[in-house]
């Protein structure tokens, strides 16, 4: 059986807030919660950590382009 670890204290945006920075540091996050997932031994939601990595990534980038 493994060890739980707790979640990661990476800052989030404050709640509402919808532009660039605020997704680039939600994508910067999630893949740390994609770690302590896989630790877990649960591929389904390090898989959803991974697929919002890269949602916000891209949202970051349109934003960023207008």
């Amino acid at each position: 059986m493994t060890q739980e670890r707790k979640a990661p204290q990476t800052p989030l945006p404050p709640v509402g807030e919808d532009d660039e920075k605020a997704h680039a540091q939600i994508s910067v996050r999630f893949p740390e919660h994609t770690v302590i997932a896989i630790e877990n031994d649960n591929r389904l939601q390090a898989s959803e950590k991974i697929w919002g990595t890269v949602a916000h990534a891209l949202k970051a980038v349109a934003e960023q382009r207008g």
